[in-house]
């Protein structure tokens, strides 16, 4: 008993109840919850946000690749 507080117990505001942790315990888990559908919300909108940036740039590499060819063949049959 050496670890308990030298203060009475009278006043019980200070102490926590089994039922107390498990009032905290399940509004935690609700909170968690929340915030991991959150997280799965914004994970999915950089997901999609990082398709959309890869197709762009797939579609200018194509363009640019093809104009760069285009460019290169009419330069060759230039040279005699």
């Amino acid at each position: 008993m050496a670890h308990l507080p030298p203060a009475t117990w009278s006043d019980r505001s200070d102490v926590a109840t089994k039922d107390d942790v498990r009032t905290l315990e399940t509004t935690l888990r609700s909170k968690m919850h929340v915030g991991f559908a959150d997280l799965r919300i914004e994970i999915a909108s950089v997901r999609t946000e990082i398709s959309d940036v890869m197709t762009r740039q797939i579609k200018w590499m194509v363009t640019f690749a093809a104009a760069w060819s285009s460019l290169l063949i009419a330069a060759v049959r230039l040279i005699p």
